[in-house]
């Protein structure tokens, strides 16, 4: 819609397994270019005309991003029998996350931990992540920005109910378990 009807998409699947559309006609890849001069994994950044725009378009972004690159994550500590909940973005580029972790404190009230290094003894992998923990701010990114990929959709719906379902509440505690 954004550039018109006459663009033709080429679909594919990477040699790594990952889906991708292309698009080779050059004004479209122009106008990306305009929003960021490059696109390796360490130089990324929001756009200016991102940060720029109204909350509904910064919402979008954020999915988008999340849905790419993030994952939503719930484990149970075998020991203790207690949930550990996340959302997490992974990047190589600690600008993006910063930014984004501004993003979601300044617009959307959602508090997130402190951005660490995700292998800090491999010189080679430089990715660092982003995590959201808590309930009220794990309710907050699942009403403000959530997901459109279904299983992280529903690994999200499981945190939230995860809440409820402690060791103690045995019915609910199994019951999320299967699940």
């Amino acid at each position: 819609k954004e550039f018109g009807e006459n663009i033709h998409f080429t679909e594919g699947i990477s040699n790594s397994g990952t889906n991708f559309i292309q698009v080779t006609r050059k004004f479209v890849t122009k106008s990306f270019f305009e929003q960021l001069k490059d696109f390796k994994s360490f130089s990324i950044y929001i756009p200016n005309s991102i940060k720029k725009s109204k909350l509904s378009i910064k919402r979008e972004y954020l999915r988008a991003l999340y849905d790419d690159e993030g994952s939503a994550v719930l484990r149970l500590n075998k020991k203790t029998k207690e949930w550990k909940r996340n959302v997490t973005l992974c990047s190589n580029s600690i600008r993006l996350l910063n930014e984004v972790k501004f993003l979601l404190s300044t617009e959307l009230k959602i508090l997130s931990n402190k951005i660490i290094r995700n292998k800090t003894n491999n010189p080679k992998d430089q990715c660092y992540v982003l995590s959201i923990t808590g309930k009220d701010n794990l309710s907050k990114f699942k009403k403000n920005i959530g997901f459109l990929h279904p299983i992280k959709m529903r690994k999200l719906n499981l945190i939230i109910d995860s809440y409820g379902a402690t060791s103690r509440n045995t019915k609910d505690f199994e019951k999320l378990k299967r699940e």
